[in-house]
């Protein structure tokens, strides 16, 4: 059925993913400084976040997941951070069993922002190695992270429900 739909104009990726953990700091929209997951100790099913509106569950939400931006709303990525250490980082798992840690070290604390992106690989979760084409600029992580995952349009398309728009994607 992916293949008759048009879903065959994206670019699709290399492998599964599951994600593993996920830290938050500094993000606007998230009311603790720091907000740190480890999906490993929940148990398979469905996780529900509950808390007062306005809390954060929407922005942490959008944090986890590896595109270089928040999903509901526009502007560069360190538009929706405050702190001069802001990050986002997640740990995911592949099918073959090769771990990726996201790090998104995000200057959130000037007016023009800025954001390193690094990707590193590990066999056993302690022994990390950095992905040489993530140099830390957007260009190469966009690349890198489009061939990996696949398009943020498939992702959409596919793993992820916001409730508000999403911004510059189809639904």
């Amino acid at each position: 059925a992916l293949e008759e739909s048009m879903l065959t104009a994206y670019t699709f990726p290399t492998h599964s993913f599951e994600l593993l953990y996920a830290k938050v700091r500094g993000a606007k929209g998230i009311k603790k400084q720091e907000v740190e997951i480890n999906f490993e100790e929940f148990e398979d099913g469905v996780i529900g976040l509950c808390s007062p509106i306005g809390s954060g569950k929407t922005t942490l939400i959008e944090n986890c997941q590896p595109y270089p931006c928040l999903i509901t709303r526009s502007g560069k990525l360190a538009d929706h951070y405050y702190l001069r250490d802001s990050l986002r980082e997640l740990i995911y798992r592949d099918e073959q069993g090769t771990y990726y840690k996201i790090t998104m070290n995000i200057n959130g604390a000037i007016k023009t922002g800025s954001v390193e992106y690094l990707v590193f690989t590990s066999k056993d979760r302690e022994n990390w190695v950095k992905v040489d084409e993530c140099n830390g600029n957007l260009k190469c992580y966009e690349t890198w992270v489009e061939e990996t995952f696949g398009s943020k349009e498939l992702f959409l398309s596919t793993c992820f429900t916001a409730k508000e728009a999403t911004v510059d994607c189809k639904d």
